[in-house]
């Protein structure tokens, strides 16, 4: 049954997915004003250029309770924007952001808001970039630096990035 169901969605234009959507109810959410450490991205769904649609979210990183979104065509900061000050008209206090590398993120949350570019989204750059096989001695050691990014503390990965940098 799941199967038929997915590949009944899959030929589904974005337009008839959106109002498919927009036809289930959705209780108004309660919100419940306090401190987060927000994890803010955006996801698409299709193909670039023909059906790709997408949803920016506004997740409380503890509760892992998603806080807003919004539906858009694009990424744009202008939906960040849009995002940071519903929650705090709300009465959320923002403490901290985990975001992409979108150009400008940072500037949304420019008000003494420390901003964390995610470690996944760095390791998935120095991996496109070096490739999962790199050639040179210089990739390996890069990505077997970027694999401890997450299991060490900032100190000991800028140390060591340092000595990267040195070395090469």
């Amino acid at each position: 049954m799941e199967r038929v169901l997915n590949d009944k969605f899959s030929t589904l234009s974005k337009t008839q997915l959106k109002t498919i959507f927009r036809s289930i109810p959705i209780e108004e959410k309660n919100h419940n004003p306090r401190k987060v450490n927000l994890v803010v991205d955006a996801t698409f769904f299709g193909k670039k250029k023909t059906y790709q649609w997408g949803v920016i979210v506004f997740r409380d990183w503890l509760t892992k309770e998603d806080l807003w979104w919004k539906f858009v065509e694009e990424e744009k900061t202008i939906d960040y924007l849009q995002g940071k000050v519903f929650l705090q008209e709300k009465g959320y206090e923002i403490l901290s952001v985990t975001c992409d590398g979108l150009p400008g993120l940072v500037n949304v949350f420019n008000d003494n808001i420390p901003v964390q570019f995610c470690h996944f989204h760095e390791a998935q750059i120095v991996r496109r970039y070096v490739t999962e096989h790199p050639k040179l001695i210089q990739g390996h050691e890069l990505l077997e630096l970027v694999e401890c990014l997450t299991i060490t503390t900032e100190n000991i990965f800028k140390h060591r990035l340092n000595i990267y940098i040195l070395f090469h």
